[in-house]
């Protein structure tokens, strides 16, 4: 049905912040504090434009608050798990052994 289509446009504007507290005597401890000042939405829709500017209003605090509470528990959460591990991060090494062609000189 054609009721539930709808296109427009989207703007967000957001300034954050972190606190990073790590104890590396215990992982565990470690904290992480998010804060989000400013959390701006604005939608426009093709149609039914009043709901969507309703919706940017409404939902702004709701995603604002529950970013700052339950994001830092979840990046608390990976951060304190990469710490007890001693072979976090997982990064795999990039070794080249040549020079890249571009970078030679021939004279």
């Amino acid at each position: 049905s054609s009721f539930w289509h709808n296109s427009g446009a989207s703007q967000v504007k957001v300034v954050a912040g972190t606190l990073l507290h790590v104890n590396l005597m215990n992982p565990s401890e470690t904290q992480v504090q998010v804060d989000l000042p400013t959390l701006d939405i604005k939608l426009q829709a093709d149609a039914h434009s009043w709901m969507y500017q309703v919706l940017g209003r409404v939902m702004a605090p709701l995603i604002q608050r529950s970013m700052q509470l339950f994001g830092g528990k979840v990046l608390s959460h990976f951060v304190a798990k990469c710490l007890a591990d001693p072979t976090c991060p997982h990064l795999q090494q990039h070794v080249t052994t040549s020079l890249p062609s571009s970078s030679l000189l021939v004279i």
